[in-house]
């Protein structure tokens, strides 16, 4: 950082939460998914990252090397509560009616965590972003999707109007990284 005597503190909030706290000025900056709801934050989309198909490990389908809407079908689903998880809940919904293709919802998991043990018990499979994959107990396995492929944004937010130096640094040097990945 170009601010180095700043005390950074990292909490773990769900995307309405750090909406709400950036907004009242408790939070300086956050890591979230769309929507964001107030016109009061702005933000940076930092990537778009690809969804990926979770499965027990003794699923039929684990051993394919991709998965197409029309296999899952029918198929048991563990889906992500929308309330707790921002976008990811409506993308995957609009992906499987895009693709007519309609999964037999059997639980709906607040946390995205939680979501993948359940399949690892073996409850259904779901779609998540795929960097949960560094989360993976061996009770899953991670399979792409074939053909239309869903994906969610990381999205980098904070209140907008006047700011602290730090964070206006902070900014200003993921901006001129991101410019830099892109170039």
């Amino acid at each position: 950082l170009r601010q180095p005597d700043t005390l950074i503190e990292l909490v773990s909030l769900i995307t309405t939460q750090q909406e709400e706290k950036i907004r009242r000025g408790e939070l300086d900056v956050g890591l979230m998914r769309h929507p964001v709801y107030s016109p009061e934050i702005d933000y940076l989309e930092l990537f778009d990252e690809p969804l990926v198909v979770v499965l027990p490990v003794d699923h039929p389908l684990a051993h394919e090397k991709e998965i197409t809407a029309a296999q899952l079908d029918g198929v048991n689903f563990v889906s992500t509560d929308p309330v707790y998880s921002g976008s990811l809940a409506p993308i995957v919904k609009a992906w499987f009616a895009q693709e007519n293709s309609q999964p037999n919802i059997v639980q709906v998991a607040t946390n995205i965590l939680v979501t993948m043990n359940l399949v690892g018990m073996g409850l259904g499979v779901t779609l998540i972003p795929g960097y949960m994959n560094n989360f993976n107990t061996g009770q899953v396995v991670f399979r792409p999707i074939a053909g239309n492929v869903p994906s969610i944004a990381l999205l980098m937010a904070w209140k907008k109007g006047e700011m602290k130096p730090a964070l206006r640094d902070f900014i200003a040097i993921v901006q001129e990284r991101l410019a830099s990945v892109t170039a």
